[in-house]
């Protein structure tokens, strides 16, 4: 219908329209750029309301355990270290590659490191661990954002970090080469970049660069660190990720006495 000067139909269109632009400006969790999208965290909740169920089953086992005649865990055994991120840390089997320590798997394949970053709390915050493994960021730029965009994301993630857990330490995994994703890496590189010197500014924060360890001698992403889909890692890309990531866990809190 078209609308005319003093029309009695425009008046209605106003408060519908200054509804919807606000809106928009705002984007999903504030900061939104038409150029440099930030997908909505809400679609994320199913999976935070199964971490949250793991956490109360595990809440309710340490409290069985407490009333039995196990011995005495020390305070730091029972933090967690946490591994936060997306599918690369969701796929790896953390309790098999580092059995002397207690990792927290809390990967959600598909997110982004402003998932990341608005979850903290749910996700990494009410474990309060030591030592917090992170690799996102991958996706955000697959996604269309901007490297600055994803480095934005990593510096609310620690803000939000540091409030609560001064000091806790950090450990992020530099955005890796793949082959699927080979046509990105410029961009991968230059988040890393900029991910890198935040990370210098404090030492509690360490950049694990995985890239000249997944390159061949040609330059170009090993084949047999990948699975079929040319993107998410294999047992040996995982068995190159843990040989970098051990050394910053710290010594282990406990040996198994499994055999």
């Amino acid at each position: 219908m078209r609308i005319t000067r003093g029309s009695r139909s425009s008046p209605t269109l106003f408060p519908i329209f200054s509804l919807v632009v606000p809106f928009l400006l705002a984007g999903w969790g504030g900061g939104w750029q038409q150029d440099d999208p930030i997908a909505n965290p809400a679609r994320w909740e199913s999976a935070l309301a199964k971490f949250e169920e793991e956490d109360r089953a595990m809440m309710s086992l340490a409290l069985s355990e407490s009333h039995t005649n196990q011995p005495p865990a020390t305070a730091t055994s029972h933090r967690p270290i946490v591994f936060v991120g997306s599918s690369s840390i969701r796929l790896w089997n953390l309790r098999t590659w580092f059995p002397h320590h207690r990792p927290l798997n809390r990967g959600f394949g598909g997110s982004h490191l402003s998932d990341v970053a608005h979850y903290v709390d749910r996700l990494v915050l009410k474990h309060r661990p030591d030592v917090v493994v992170v690799y996102a960021g991958e996706n955000d730029i697959a996604a269309g954002r901007s490297p600055e965009g994803v480095a934005a994301s990593y510096r609310a993630f620690i803000s939000k970090l540091r409030a609560e857990l001064p000091e806790c330490r950090v450990v992020f995994i530099g955005l890796k080469p793949s082959l699927k994703r080979w046509d990105q890496i410029e961009s991968m590189r230059r988040t890393n970049n900029l991910i890198r010197e935040v990370i210098a500014a404090d030492p509690l924060q360490s950049f694990l660069d995985v890239e000249p360890a997944m390159l061949d001698e040609k330059g170009r992403p090993r084949p047999a660190l990948f699975r079929s889909d040319g993107l998410h890692l294999s047992e040996e890309g995982y068995r190159v990720w843990t040989e970098m990531v051990a050394p910053k866990l710290g010594p282990p809190p406990f040996k198994t006495t499994e055999q």
